[in-house]
């Protein structure tokens, strides 16, 4: 293909695994000029009846809140996991309905979680005691999250706050392939272990959710999930970053943009294949399994947690964030928050409830990127 033609014609943005269309000519028979290349069209928004709606509706103004971010949940250099407790904290004073959390949660990366004797501090601050991948999580993330809802339900105003968890590619307490299962048990209700200094009920095999009930979702990466109306779709998966190393591209504008576009217009939370070469890129992707990561309908949030800079922008009508990592290196990093105001009850309505509308959550939105 000769591309100096669309070049001159808006340009083009390529990558590896991109479904495009070529329109040119092939003048002398070995090569096509191409003229223009047609990248994709975003697939057809989720849209939802009036009636639906109406039933749906919270019945008074309150708006839905959302808190987002990924991991890692700790410093590079312990496993106290601080960064989750000073979130936590906020989402006991903030109330939130839903609170999204991607991996990693025990991070293979970390130079404590690799060592073959990885320990936790024991109930005496001097006693370490020997753990698996699973206990870590079982003992800082769920421990964390049952306490949490321990102390809303002592409050009236307990939201029944739900958790939502997806895994990453880095974790190391879940098979590392794109697409990826949700979070599991390796040992159905654990098997009890009994360590002298270790902490009460110390299991293994388990993930240590079973207390937290109906108010846990384990959802595999990527997913799609709905919260009333609102129809969300997230990888943890930095696919971003992997879209950014990859890209050719003779256009100019904001980057971001551009990347989110290619997720929406290829209509696949990881259209990248294969991964870039890069070691700290490398994705293990089952080819058979890509229909799972596939974007049926465009999504009304689409949450791409990513090393690259936050941000918060509207895409092809759906409203793309990236709330960060919770942990950089052995400092605090970002979260996010979104509010979203409900739909106006009285106009819906006014309006036959067998019309089918689009959620315009864009239009209803705030957005906050906040520092941990």
């Amino acid at each position: 293909l000769n591309l100096n033609s669309a070049e001159q014609d808006g340009g083009y943005a390529l990558f590896p695994g991109q479904v495009v269309a070529a329109m040119g000519i092939n003048p002398g028979g070995k090569y096509v000029d191409v003229r223009s290349i047609v990248e994709g069209k975003a697939a057809e928004r989720h849209v939802s009846s009036v009636g639906g709606l109406v039933r749906a509706h919270r019945g008074d103004d309150r708006p839905l809140k959302i808190v987002t971010t990924s991991g890692p949940y700790t410093a590079a250099d312990d496993l106290e996991y601080e960064p989750l407790v000073d979130l936590l904290s906020h989402c006991l004073t903030a109330k939130p309905d839903v609170v999204v959390l991607a991996g990693p949660f025990v991070d293979a990366r970390q130079e404590l979680v690799r060592n073959p004797a990885v320990a936790l501090k024991g109930e005496d601050a001097a006693d370490h005691i020997s753990v698996t991948h699973d206990m870590i999580f079982a003992e800082r993330v769920a421990a964390m999250l049952a306490d949490l809802c321990d102390e809303m339900a002592e409050d009236e105003g307990d939201p029944q706050t739900q958790f939502v968890l997806l895994p990453s590619l880095d974790d190391a307490i879940v098979p590392s392939v794109y697409p990826q299962p949700p979070l599991t048990d390796r040992i159905p209700g654990g098997r009890a272990l009994s360590l002298d200094g270790a902490p009460d009920h110390l299991e293994v095999g388990t993930l240590g959710l079973g207390p937290l009930g109906r108010r846990v979702h384990l959802l595999s990466n990527p997913a799609t999930f709905s919260v009333d109306e609102v129809v969300f779709g997230i990888t943890s998966t930095d696919v971003l970053r992997h879209l950014n190393a990859s890209e050719l591209t003779t256009r100019t504008g904001n980057r971001m943009v551009r990347m989110a576009e290619h997720l929406l217009k290829q209509r696949s939370f990881y259209p990248l294949y294969p991964s870039p070469a890069a070691e700290d890129m490398r994705v293990n992707v089952d080819a058979a399994q890509l229909g799972d990561a596939a974007m049926e309908r465009t999504p009304d949030v689409l949450i791409v947690p990513s090393d690259l800079g936050t941000f918060v922008k509207e895409v092809e009508g759906c409203l793309v964030v990236n709330p960060g990592r919770l942990t950089k290196n052995t400092s605090g990093g970002t979260y996010g928050t979104l509010t979203i105001f409900p739909l106006e009850r009285h106009k819906l309505e006014a309006m036959d409830e067998n019309v089918e509308v689009r959620h315009d959550v864009v239009e209803r939105t705030k957005v906050e990127i906040r520092k941990i």
